[in-house]
């Protein structure tokens, strides 16, 4: 039987919210490539206590945009623990700077679908490439 974690309350309030005050990296990364992503992420998906920017259920993998807030010490030691937990739940995790995302837009796309598809591969859902390799070339 699957793990079942029951859905925290709260933290799909925070996660609501943020979806109405992403980044302007998050959102240029939402609208001009994962929205329209096959197979399709999520953003500002819980998982656990967990909010991930961008989540990816069939190929387990998580995108994280990492911002200025982040890489304060306490924003550290708290990336490097989501990092760890993320990885315990078999999740792969992606994370690109926002100075990543203005200068490399198209390289970061290509680096997602690269690894989606590898992790596509990985977990057995070989039939949902061909339509993630056709989103590339569009």
């Amino acid at each position: 039987m699957a793990d079942f974690t029951p859905l925290n309350r709260e933290m799909k309030e925070r996660a609501k919210a943020q979806r109405k005050t992403m980044t302007g990296m998050e959102s240029n990364l939402w609208f001009r490539f994962l929205r329209k992503h096959q197979p399709r992420f999520r953003r500002k998906f819980v998982i656990g206590n967990y909010i991930a920017d961008f989540y990816c259920s069939k190929a387990k993998l998580i995108i994280e945009v990492e911002n200025k807030s982040r890489h304060s010490d306490l924003g550290l030691s708290y990336e490097k623990w989501n990092q760890r937990k993320s990885e315990l739940q078999s999740n792969g995790v992606l994370r690109y700077s926002e100075a990543d995302i203005f200068f490399n837009f198209n390289g970061v796309c290509k680096h997602i679908e690269s690894i989606t598809s590898e992790r596509l591969k990985e977990l057995g859902h070989e039939d949902l490439i061909s339509e993630s390799q056709k989103q590339i070339r569009e």
